[in-house]
């Protein structure tokens, strides 16, 4: 604790929501990401890590999917903006009136 920090005792009126409370606010927070979810984490990690912040090379990442050997083992998640848009379609047969 750092000299100058305070200790609060918790009570019922001043315990903070977790972390995780706080971030389901904004986001949706989807776990146990597997399929398309985890496609889109892979897209996103070979955007932050081989692009923005080059810590990999984009060179060994050609499908634009950072992945490493640990990906088959573990559990991924995904914060999801509130606004983000799925994209649907589908198909129907005209209605064309019969007259």
């Amino acid at each position: 604790m750092r000299a100058n920090a305070t200790k609060t005792t918790a009570t019922s009126e001043n315990i903070e929501e977790s972390p995780l409370d706080r971030l389901s606010t904004y986001f949706r927070v989807a776990t146990e990401v597997t399929g398309d979810e985890l496609r889109e984490a892979l897209r996103i990690r070979h955007q932050v890590y081989c692009i923005e912040n080059p810590f990999e090379n984009p060179g060994d990442h050609p499908d634009g999917f950072e992945q490493d050997e640990f990906d088959s083992h573990s559990l991924h998640s995904l914060l999801i903006p509130p606004r983000k848009r799925a994209g649907h379609g589908h198909d129907a047969p005209d209605h064309a009136d019969s007259t």
